[in-house]
């Protein structure tokens, strides 16, 4: 069956929004500073910033940025008269992908609320017990 290119392409931005990451957390906080910082990410004017902002170790940041640089989060910026940069740039995936992640940090999870309402519960049970006894 051949599918249209735009519909591939919707197919793999949704599975790339949706693909998680124990990272993911971290990579919400690294991408969040870079968009607050003219959304580039120059290792040799921001590492040390960065690692002391969120007191990462050197290596645990260049995990961070192998993982976006991966995924396609952060992407090169184009080269000048054929010289490399080492910038980094947030990629429209990027950006997309943590505005939902913000979002679903914003609004609680149905996981969140019953885990709220079970330890409401709890905590009700519990008052008539004195532990001084």
């Amino acid at each position: 069956m051949n599918v249209p290119p735009p519909l591939r392409r919707r197919a793999r931005l949704r599975a790339a929004l949706e693909a998680t990451s124990p990272l993911d957390s971290f990579l919400v906080h690294l991408l969040d500073w870079i968009a607050q910082h003219d959304g580039s990410y120059v290792p040799s004017r921001d590492a040390r910033q960065v690692s002391e902002a969120f007191d990462w170790p050197a290596p645990f940041l260049e995990a961070l940025l192998t993982s976006a640089r991966s995924r396609r989060l952060l992407v090169p910026a184009e080269a000048r008269r054929g010289r490399p940069r080492g910038t980094l740039l947030i990629s429209e995936l990027g950006r997309a992908w943590l505005e939902v992640r913000q979002q679903q940090a914003g609004a609680p999870s149905a996981d969140n609320a019953s885990r709220d309402e079970t330890l409401v519960e709890m905590e009700s049970d519990a008052s008539g017990i004195s532990l001084n006894e």
